[in-house]
């Protein structure tokens, strides 16, 4: 696999962390130390699983290929709920979200990385240099939720509440999208 393979590879996996990353930006007030948290745990868990499924694979390639898709469709679909449910909430009751504390953001995290884990499967099959492929997809995750956490703190202070609604059907959406095309 040439490395603009592994760029491209690593840039698709990041994409769901990256839409869950704008809703971290939407949803929480965020300063650089939150956003860099985001970023790093989501760029972490992208980097880590197609390692994590290069060593476990063989074990539970099966389990995953049945069922990642299910486990990623409930973990988002609770997480996207709570958001939609928040957002109609008054804003001091739901102000800072609790979309930053580290347990949801490992479900977030584990939730956008299922497919990472399956991708790292392949790995045992394919001619890859698996240390720059984890480095580069944990990096290009890393940037692009860092960016998404922007774009979405920037989009909350043009659309409001309306944005954290969007954010959580976004979530919802990309929830039915691992379920039915996973």
């Amino acid at each position: 696999m040439s490395f603009p393979e592994i760029l491209l590879l690593a840039v698709s996996l990041s994409l769901d962390a990256a839409v869950v990353a704008v809703g971290a930006g939407v949803l929480a007030r965020i300063n650089v130390a939150k956003a860099l948290k985001v970023a790093f745990t989501f760029g972490a868990f992208q980097g880590l699983m197609p390692l994590l499924g290069l060593l476990l694979g063989s074990a539970f390639s099966a389990y995953l290929l049945a069922y990642g898709h299910i486990v990623g469709f409930v973990l988002l679909i609770l997480v996207g709920g709570k958001m939609l449910f928040e957002a109609f909430q008054k804003e001091d009751t739901a102000s800072e979200r609790n979309i930053l504390h580290i347990q949801t953001l490992l479900v977030l995290a584990v939730a956008t990385s299922i497919d990472a884990f399956v991708v790292g499967i392949t790995f045992s099959f394919l001619p890859v240099h698996v240390p720059t492929a984890v480095l580069t997809i944990g990096v290009v995750t890393f940037l692009l939720s860092l960016l998404g956490v922007y774009l979405g703190r920037s989009s909350k202070h043009l659309l409001g509440t309306r944005i954290e609604i969007m954010g959580a059907v976004v979530i919802i959406l990309l929830a039915f999208k691992i379920l039915l095309f996973s």
